[in-house]
Order: structure tokens, then C-alpha cells, then sequence
């Protein structure tokens, strides 16, 4: 009987333990099927992160935060591995594993955009490349550029998108550089307004990128442009006050003479009444020279009148402006023409070229004119339409004096040294 009775217990026991061993394996497997559909879950997310991050559908801020979370659920399913049978345990580990790698380096490639765009105002990149109106923040230094440029490269996910990052390292230095650039000039060259330097100021903005930020430059380029009208025409004005002021000069000069002759001529007069001469007696070497005699109503010689100073003639011959003349001689070849020379010299090699050597009267008067202004070359009138200062005097100075199309040119030094540069005049 207690043998039948302990048959009997273990009977039950063992499939007590039984139903026991099943319920737990059941357990375990649902356990294990839950963590594993959380597990495709995560990695469904991290592809979605990822396919998006290529579209630039979305935004760093927004991928690191799902990041988190996925990271945080990561932990949550390891902590709940606990509860499963060794074998189960090690294949979701496994795959927990390879999703904390996933997510570690999608962490880090989240970090090299965000490093990136830090840089500038708006996302950098799109699905077909560099954003090319993505503005450079105003406060961003070079050195900022370049210690972000070493944090990407010493990222573990770097080589991923190196192109891609050099790209947009390479595009923050050009931005920071052509926008310093002409901050620079304008430092250096305020209020040097010239027609050159108004040239060098537009090339520079127009290197500046993006485009949008060379609006930012219009103020100053503008400044330089009403700078150098002005310039242009205080100097012209000047010059014409000069030309006015010479002609007045002469105008007075002359006036000075004929009062001389007419004074001279008065005495003369004079003498001939107090001395009673006639034309009979009078010799004729004494008669003033330029005199003319009348006969008088009483038989004796009128008084001789000279006639009125001759009016000074206007030369039409060689090179003439605001009221100078200089004849032109030839010069053939290179070198320099004779210091000194009360000549301008027409180039052989090209007809329609002069040159004036600085150190003479006409490299000095020269500088009279400008654009407007105009010259008569052996009686031809031409117009100056173009100046050009600062001009190399080397191989390059043949092609920019015949850039202009004009029909007559003419040079002079701007300074007394052997390589001066030149001063071009443009005239038609």
C-alpha cells in the first residue's frame, strides 16, 4: 500500500514537473519570438534613418533623437534577456549586438552632419549635392573650419562620406576666404577711389560665394564708383580752371603789349608834331616799323599809326591741347626717347601711337587731360574716351594700349625709374 501510494505520488510529481517544463519552454518562447519582433522593429528603423539620411529627408536633430530611443530600447530587451534559457538568450544577444553596432555607427555619421552644418545657416547638403546658397554663419572663424575638418576626419565613420566632407570643408574655406578677401581690400584701399581700383573691388566681390552674400558688397562697390566720378571730375574741373586761368594769363599778356605798341606809337606821334618833320624830310628808316603815312590837308605828312598788334596764330600743326603745341618727331624700336625734349615722338612700329617722355614739358602737361578732353593732331580733332593708370611696362603693355579700339594712343612714365608703369590716353 505505501509503495502503491509513493508509485502513485511520483507518478503525479513527474507529470506535474512535466506540465511545468512545458509551461516554462512556452514562456520562454513567446519571451524570446517578443524580443526579437522589438529587434526587427529597431532595425526597421535604423534602415529608415538611413534610406532617409541619403534622401535628405530628414534632419539631423531628428535622427539623433530616434537614435536614442532605439538605443535605449537596445537596453531594455537586453535587460529582459535575462528571463530566457541560456540558448535562446545567446542568438537575441547576438542580434542585440549587431544592432548597437548599427546604431554606434549611425550615431557617428549623425555626428559628422551635425559638425557640418554647424558651419553654416541652413542643411548643407541635399539629395544631389552641396547646398550652394547655404550662407556661412557671420561669427564662424577659420580656425572653427578647420578644428571641425579634424573632428570629421577622427571620426570612426569618416571614410563613409570623406568626398563629401572635404566637399564641404573646401566649400566653408572659400566662403570664409573670398568674403575676407575683399574685407581686406576695402580696409587697406578706403577712399583710393581709381578707375583700376574699381575694377579690382568688382572682380573680388564677384569671387565672393554664394552669390547672395555679394549683395552685401554693392554699398561699398557703389561708394567706389561715385569715389572715382568724383575724382574724374574735380580733376576735370581743376584742369578747366587751369586752361581758363592760362588763356587769362595770355589774354592780359596781350592786352599788356598792344597797350605797349599803342603807347609807343603815341610818342612817336608826339615827336613828329613837336619837331614839325614832313614826309619830304622825314627819313624813311625813322618811320616805325608796321607805319603807314597819309597825307594831311595842309601839305604836311599825318602822323604814321602802326597797325594793330597781330593776333597770335593758332597752331594746327603737330600735337596741340588747351592751348599747347609740340611738334612731333619719329621714333623707331624699344627703349626710352631723349630726356628733356621739347618734342612728342610718333612710334614708327604703329603710326597711330606717341610717346612723351615724362621728364619734358609735355610729360608734364600731359597730365591735363582726361576723359572728355580733346587734342588736335596735325588739325585733326580727336576725343578722349579712356584713360588707363598703372599700366606693366612689359610685354602685355602692346595688346591692352590697342584693347580699346582707338584710333590714336599716347604714353607717358608715372614715374622717373626705368620699369615705371604706364599711363595709357584712349582717343577717337
Amino acid at each position: 500500500m505505501i509503495f502503491k501510494f509513493i508509485v502513485t505520488v511520483s507518478i503525479v510529481i513527474s507529470s506535474a514537473a512535466g506540465a511545468y517544463v512545458y509551461a516554462e519552454s512556452v514562456k520562454d518562447a513567446k519571451l524570446k519570438k517578443d524580443l526579437i519582433a522589438e529587434q526587427v522593429m529597431i532595425h526597421h528603423s535604423i534602415e529608415e534613418i538611413q534610406q532617409d539620411k541619403q534622401e535628405g529627408f530628414i534632419l539631423v536633430s531628428e535622427a539623433k533623437k530616434i537614435i536614442e530611443n532605439q538605443a535605449i530600447k537596445l537596453g531594455t530587451i537586453e535587460g529582459r534577456m535575462t528571463a530566457l534559457a541560456p540558448k535562446s538568450a545567446q542568438k537575441v544577444r547576438q542580434q542585440n549586438d549587431n544592432l548597437a553596432k548599427k546604431l554606434s555607427d549611425l550615431s557617428n555619421l549623425t555626428q559628422i552632419y551635425e559638425l557640418q552644418n554647424s558651419l553654416f545657416e541652413t542643411k548643407i547638403l541635399t539629395p544631389e549635392d552641396l547646398n550652394q546658397t547655404a550662407k556661412l554663419k557671420e561669427d564662424v572663424t577659420l580656425d572653427e573650419i578647420e578644428a571641425i575638418a579634424i573632428k570629421v576626419k577622427e571620426n570612426p565613420q569618416a571614410t563613409l562620406v570623406k568626398e563629401q566632407s572635404e566637399a564641404v570643408i573646401e566649400f566653408a574655406i572659400k566662403q570664409f576666404e573670398t568674403k575676407n578677401a575683399v574685407k581686406e581690400w576695402l580696409l587697406k584701399n578706403d577712399q583710393q577711389y581709381s578707375e583700376k581700383n574699381v575694377q579690382i573691388l568688382s572682380d573680388l566681390v564677384k569671387q565672393v560665394v554664394p552669390e547672395s552674400e555679394q549683395a552685401g558688397f554693392e554699398d561699398a562697390l557703389r561708394k567706389f564708383e561715385k569715389g572715382l566720378a568724383e575724382k574724374v571730375a574735380k580733376e576735370k574741373a581743376a584742369q578747366e580752371k587751369a586752361a581758363q586761368e592760362k588763356a587769362e594769363k595770355e589774354r592780359i599778356a596781350l592786352e599788356n603789349v598792344n597797350r605797349a605798341v599803342a603807347n609807343a606809337s603815341q610818342t612817336t606821334i608826339t615827336e613828329i608834331e613837336q619837331n614839325g618833320y614832313s614826309q619830304t624830310n622825314a627819313p624813311n628808316q625813322d618811320v616805325p616799323a608796321g607805319a603807314t603815312s597819309t597825307p594831311a590837308a595842309n601839305g604836311q605828312a599825318a602822323p604814321s599809326i602802326p597797325d594793330a598788334a597781330p593776333v597770335q596764330e593758332v597752331r594746327t600743326d603737330g600735337f596741340n591741347f588747351n592751348g599747347n603745341h609740340f611738334d612731333v618727331q619719329s621714333f623707331s624700336g624699344l627703349g626710352a626717347v631723349p630726356q628733356w625734349t621739347p618734342y612728342i615722338y610718333q612710334w614708327v612700329e604703329d603710326p597711330s601711337h606717341y610717346l612723351i617722355e615724362k621728364a619734358s614739358s609735355a610729360g608734364s602737361a600731359i597730365w591735363q587731360l582726361g576723359v572728355g578732353d580733346t587734342i588736335q593732331l596735325d588739325g585733326q580733332t580727336y576725343t578722349i574716351f579712356h584713360v588707363m593708370r598703372h599700366v606693366p611696362n612689359d610685354d602685355s603693355a602692346y595688346p591692352t594700349l590697342k584693347s580699346q579700339g582707338a584710333t590714336v594712343t599716347w604714353q607717358t612714365c608715372e614715374s622717373a625709374s626705368a620699369n615705371s608703369d604706364l599711363a595709357i590716353w584712349f582717343a577717337r
